[in-house]
């Protein structure tokens, strides 16, 4: 891995990809204090050099390829106790961990998976193969939405592998999916096209409530006040009975300085969730009243 160390190369700007925001906004490539967590730069093909290193060689060469013991690298592909996780992965049902790998134990039709993700701001990069077969695949993006591009091609290797055509794939963001629409042309066609994908492909994309919000504060953030107002209007209408939303909604009117519909608005959210304090408060300071 000649092309693998930590900070950034000396010739960074012209050697690494520019990162960007969950959203297509452009960031800094920014040098992390931490070492392994984050700080530890690399290339596709030193990735690959080392994601091949986990399995035996064509050549009959076995795993760590002399650097670690096959037995070592056994051990790192084997689930430790007490480490299976909680949360939800982007790329696949739950796994158990290893010694620096994830281990998928039902992924490949009895064959086990392991491999490792990675995000930082900016980042997402998977690597996984499946020892028994000698398969792999190493995927890097330069975008903190590249989890969408890689949970699809990785579920279609997944199938291709398990030789199971059928299996499930993970959703995509429909927000990421809806702001570059934003970008090109406009909030009034992302909420057009929104409306075209729940009623076509309502299995294909993730239309949970946050992924309207985060694309509202989004728009809020670049100070396309109105079209944030029409993005959050658009998640109260998909979600009438939650309270956040409304409070969003809220926020995004006053922004706007509609006062009077702000008020309706943090109105609504108070009714559903009497315990949201945030609301009450702007509700005193615009001297609206509070049941």
């Amino acid at each position: 891995m000649q092309h693998t160390g930590f900070g950034l190369p000396p010739d960074f700007a012209q050697f690494m990809a520019l990162p960007y925001g969950p959203f297509g906004e452009p960031l800094l490539r920014l040098r992390y204090n931490e070492l392994a967590a984050a700080g530890l730069t690399t290339t596709l093909r030193d990735l690959a050099t080392f994601a091949a290193a986990g399995l035996k060689g064509s050549d009959g060469v076995p795993p760590g390829r002399g650097v670690l013991q096959p037995r070592t690298i056994a051990l790192m592909q084997t689930p430790q106790p007490h480490t299976r996780w909680a949360d939800r992965d982007p790329y696949g049902p739950n796994p158990q961990y290893g010694l620096g790998y994830t281990v998928r134990p039902d992924q490949f039709a009895g064959q086990v998976g392991v491999g490792h993700g990675g995000s930082n701001s900016g980042w997402e990069s998977l690597l996984e193969i499946i020892p028994a077969t000698g398969d792999g695949i190493v995927l890097m993006t330069n975008s903190s939405s590249g989890s969408a591009v890689i949970s699809t091609i990785v579920c279609s290797w997944r199938q291709w592998a398990a030789q199971d055509a059928a299996a499930a794939c993970p959703t995509i963001d429909i927000g990421a999916v809806l702001y570059g629409v934003y970008m090109h042309q406009g909030a009034s066609a992302a909420v057009d096209r929104y409306a075209e994908l729940r009623r076509s492909q309502p299995d294909k994309y993730d239309f949970s409530v946050n992924q309207l919000n985060s694309m509202g504060y989004a728009i809020l953030r670049r100070g396309d006040t109105a079209a944030a107002v029409e993005i959050f209007k658009l998640n109260a209408e998909q979600f009438p009975r939650d309270w956040n939303v409304y409070d969003s909604l809220g926020e995004a009117l006053l922004k706007a300085g509609d006062k009077a519909h702000a008020i309706e608005s943090y109105h609504k959210s108070v009714e559903l969730n009497p315990q949201n304090d945030n609301g009450r408060n702007v509700l005193r300071s615009l001297g609206a009243s509070i049941q």
